[in-house]
């Protein structure tokens, strides 16, 4: 598989993005980011958010990927390196499911006063596997910062396995920041109860799975 190396100048806007294959890519400038991952995927980001500037990035999976998940042997791999100047701000929102494997790492390395939030939700089909790392750092001059990160995983079966590591780093402690993780299984009461109303056991797990990923 070649090596690819790409680099991408936001200039505001709504931008999108398909990466498939094995690469790097260099993110600059500002505004919205949509991120469409294919199957067998593996990509480092690097991205800087300039002082006063904006970044928002969002993933999905690409067609490709089989729209409820793709096959149980597909792998992404997506580690995203961001720094953030003065007055930066910087939001994530990756909201996927999957059935192969899922390595995910994102850290956010606040070099002077800015804010990041990050959430990450998942829906595992049975049998899939998700290693997901949050690292927030906050550094010694980043005082006044503000920070968040949110990872949750719904499993759908009882071989699907998440671990959700969400880090915070703080050198300065004039900041504000917090961090959490869930992982559970599907409310059997809401099961039921949509069953109830006639859907069938695929079709009520998929409407709570669809729910659980758009809240």
């Amino acid at each position: 598989m070649t090596h690819q190396t790409k680099t991408l100048e936001l200039s505001g806007g709504e931008n999108t993005l398909t990466l498939f294959g094995e690469g790097e890519l260099s993110i600059t400038g500002h505004g919205h980011l949509t991120l469409s991952l294919s199957p067998n995927t593996s990509f480092t980001i690097i991205s800087s958010v300039a002082a006063n500037q904006s970044l928002n990035i969002e993933c999905k999976l690409s067609p490709s990927y089989g729209g409820v998940g793709g096959g149980f042997n597909d792998h992404i791999k997506l580690h995203h390196h961001l720094a953030l100047a003065l007055g930066a701000t910087y939001t994530e929102r990756l909201a996927l499911k999957v059935s192969g494997h899922l390595d995910l790492l994102t850290e956010v390395t606040h070099l002077a006063k800015s804010s990041s939030k990050l959430t990450t939700k998942l829906v595992l089909n049975d049998g899939a596997q998700a290693i997901i790392r949050g690292t927030i750092i906050i550094d010694a001059n980043a005082g006044g910062s503000i920070a968040s990160e949110r990872q949750d995983a719904l499993l759908l079966g009882t071989k699907a396995e998440a671990r959700l590591l969400p880090v915070l780093q703080v050198a300065n402690h004039d900041v504000s920041c917090k961090h959490g993780a869930t992982v559970g299984h599907v409310d059997q009461n809401a099961l039921f109860y949509l069953q109830s109303r006639g859907l069938d056991d695929a079709g009520s797990e998929q409407v709570l799975a669809d729910a659980f990923l758009n809240s």
